[in-house]
């Protein structure tokens, strides 16, 4: 290599180091002005670095965006939403720490290409937001018809329990068979949160046979919920529908926790109760 090559190299190099260095520069400057209160000032300089062309820059850039908070952090982050990964998958995961509800939509029209890491901060993010997001999540599913709702259906598996008070608000005024989807990934978590809220519709004619399946292939997570159901029903006059379906599921669930209870039940006013919990203990004792 010559001399004049040589130089045009080095001046080459230099002025790479030079620009990389502007850069890094500008996102130290940004953090240092946040770290002194100056949250809008830094926020307007991370909001330039989302567009360079450095990688590195642009994930140090959306995680100070996630430490400055606020309204215009979450509309910022909502933009980067459709960087591709990694840079995608920190705003994801910044939206989360920020509980920006308002990106919801968006989070959950990301899902049908989500794959890996973009797919588990997705999940984890939808469960930090809470019940705006895993609302818009179940309510996506559902609107979706049945061929196409496999990356749905492992989202809100993968966010897990806290998704099934959204599913419980939709079991109401839907047939069987609509219901019947929703009542399978319920069901699939096996948590007695999940009991809790389908008690909460067993007194709805129109799903109370779901209810009592559900309830039943809980399992052992259902037993203690349905008992406190049923003894808040004990000695009370009427309700003899839902005490035969509570008694139903004690029955079906054939655990010796609910025994007693089932004894005073055969003491109960109504014929239809005693016979129900003369049969439900019959199931549990075997004789």
């Amino acid at each position: 290599m010559n001399k004049v090559n040589f130089i045009k190299l080095v001046v080459i190099i230099s002025g790479l180091l030079l620009i990389l260095s502007g850069c890094g520069a500008s996102l130290e400057n940004a953090r240092k002005l946040n770290s002194e209160g100056k949250r809008a000032e830094a926020l307007a300089m991370a909001k330039e670095l989302l567009k360079d062309d450095d990688v590195k820059v642009r994930i140090g850039a959306v995680n100070l965006i996630g430490n400055i908070g606020g309204k215009q952090a979450g509309e910022a982050l909502i933009d980067v939403l459709d960087d591709p990964p990694p840079v995608k998958d920190a705003a994801i995961r910044n939206l989360g720490k920020l509980r920006y509800e308002p990106a919801s939509k968006k989070l959950v029209s990301l899902i049908p290409d989500a794959r890996g890491e973009t797919f588990e901060e997705l999940a984890k993010t939808i469960r930090k937001i809470g019940p705006v997001a895993t609302d818009e999540l179940v309510a996506k599913f559902s609107s979706l018809p049945d061929n196409g709702r496999d990356r749905h259906k492992r989202m809100i598996l993968a966010v897990g329990p806290t998704v099934a008070e959204s599913i419980a608000k939709n079991l109401a005024g839907k047939s069987y068979y609509d219901n019947k989807a929703n009542f399978d990934i319920l069901i699939a978590f096996k948590n007695p949160k999940v009991a809790n809220l389908l008690l909460e519709h067993i007194g709805n004619i129109e799903i109370a046979d779901m209810i009592v399946e559900g309830l039943t292939k809980l399992g052992s997570s259902a037993v203690n919920a349905s008992i406190s159901a049923l003894s808040m029903l004990k000695g009370r006059s009427g309700d003899t529908e839902m005490k035969e379906r509570l008694i139903e599921v004690l029955g079906n669930l054939q655990d010796q926790r609910a025994v007693p209870l089932l004894e005073e039940m055969t003491l109960d006013d109504a014929d239809r109760v005693r016979n129900k919990a003369t049969t439900a203990l019959r199931k549990i004792r075997g004789f």
